[in-house]
């Protein structure tokens, strides 16, 4: 499976093609219906996380699924 996850895609287009993926933006309370079309970067320094610490998360959720 191709992992290429990056912060620059949404947070939509991540939760689509890799629905394991919901349970980590929930948990950090980044959701797709409204925020969704934001980056996973920008999300994630809105709410004051790392971008690359929830890339992390993001791809373990996908590997253990």
């Amino acid at each position: 499976m191709d992992l290429n996850i990056t912060s620059d895609m949404t947070i939509r287009d991540v939760i689509e093609r890799f629905p394991a993926t919901r349970k980590v933006f929930f948990r950090h309370r980044l959701e797709a219906c409204c925020g969704g079309a934001h980056s996973i970067a920008v999300a994630a320094v809105a709410r004051g996380i790392d971008p690359d610490h929830l890339i992390s998360e993001i791809r373990r959720a996908v590997e253990a699924a």
